[in-house]
Parts: structure tokens; sequence; C-alpha cells
């Protein structure tokens, strides 16, 4: 019941879900094999209410020993495959709202971009998001994590720097909110892709990349600490 309430709402106040047809009809169970084991570890152990949620796509996912990143907080990672953010959207209830978390860090529109969205579309779905956030989970912040770019897919690149400024705008103008420019950490002082900060891909990032993401976004968190038995 309450998974339909959030779907009646994703319609109500994000029309442009409707549009990303595939992601919403035909990708809903793209990535149901992670999304299984996560909701198999839940059934083991239910995450307390009160940790550090980072949810969206690959770069979440593939942030191996992510609370080792963050000592001082209960860290919950929950990231998937090639996620659009329509594809968050679908599973918000089981993937973020049922975790009751104090916080929110959200990396997605990467997939989105790649895939042929605008800048426009990616920004107002993330918005959705903000908005379905502020239904269910009041006065928790959000950290919104800038789309990075990759020497894989350089033919985006302008259109990413375009949605990330859209972006930090969206954060600038909500006071639960707060933008985080990872961006700009995967160039040198000249402006060209530090080819370290890549795995063979080309796409995503390798632990060097995410130690330097984990400096930038620290001081965003809340304090969270893990109770001393």
């Amino acid at each position: 019941m309450r998974f339909a309430k959030i779907v009646v709402w994703v319609i109500l106040l994000c029309p442009l879900f409707l549009r990303a047809q595939d992601s919403t009809y035909f990708r809903a169970n793209e990535w149901r094999e992670q999304l299984e084991a996560y909701y198999e570890e839940d059934q083991r152990n239910f995450p307390e209410p009160g940790s550090i949620l980072f949810v969206g796509s690959s770069s979440i996912r593939m942030w191996q020993d992510l609370g080792s990143y963050f000592p001082e907080h209960r860290i919950l990672p929950r990231g998937f495959g090639g996620a659009w953010i329509s594809d968050v959207l679908y599973h918000m209830q089981r993937l973020v709202i049922a975790y009751d978390p104090a916080q929110i860090v959200l990396y997605a529109g990467e997939n989105d971009l790649a895939n042929g969205v605008a800048p426009e579309a990616v920004v107002e779905d993330v918005r959705c998001f903000v908005r379905l956030a502020e239904i269910f989970l009041p006065e928790v912040p959000i950290v919104v994590l800038s789309v990075k770019p990759s020497p894989f897919s350089r033919r985006i690149l302008d259109r990413q720097r375009k949605t990330n400024r859209m972006l930090e705008e969206l954060c600038r103008s909500r006071k639960n909110l707060t933008y985080v420019d990872v961006a700009s950490l995967m160039f040198d002082a000249q402006g060209r892709f530090q080819t370290g900060l890549y795995r063979a891909d080309g796409l995503h990032v390798t632990p060097e990349a995410y130690r330097l993401w984990a400096e930038r976004i620290e001081p965003c968190l809340i304090d969270n600490k893990w109770k001393k038995e």
C-alpha cells in the first residue's frame, strides 16, 4: 500500500517521470539481482534508522568499502548498476524511505545524460527525488553530488557541465540541499583528465578518486557517529 502511495506521488509531482518509459516500465527490474541482494541482506539484519544513505548508480555501487572512507559516520551504501534517476524513484520506497536515514547522499544523472536525456529533465528528476524525500522523510538533509566527467563520455561533457550548473542552482535554492562538486577533482591544473583517477574502462573511478571525493564530501555530513558500547 505504501508503495502504491509513493507511485501516485511520483506521477503527481514528477510528470517527466512518465517520459522515461524505458526506465519506468522496461527497466524497472533491470538491476533486480543487485537490489534483491540488498533486500535479502535487510531481511537478515535490517539497518538501524539514522544512517547516512549513499544511493545512486554504479559510482556508488563500485565504491568498495565505502564506510571505511567515513569511519566516524554510520554509512549505508545502496548504489546499483547503471541506474537512472527514474530508476531510483521507482524503487524509492524500499531503497530510500524504508531505511529512515538521517541524511542522504545522491549520485545519479550520468547514465541519463549518456542515454540522451536532457540536462533540464535530469534536474527535474532530481527535484522530484527531493520532493518525495521532503514528504516522506521531512527535514532529512540531502547532499547532491555533481555528475562526474570521464574520458569515456567526453562527448557529453558540455551537457554534464550544464547539468552540474543547474544542480548547483537547485541546491542553493533549498535549505535542505547541499551541492558537492566532485567533477572538478577529475581534472589536473591544465584542465586535462587525470587518467590515474580512472579505471581501465575510462569511465569508472579508482580508490584514489574516491579518496578525493570523500575529502570533499566529509565536511557536509551530519554527526551520526556510532555509539560506543
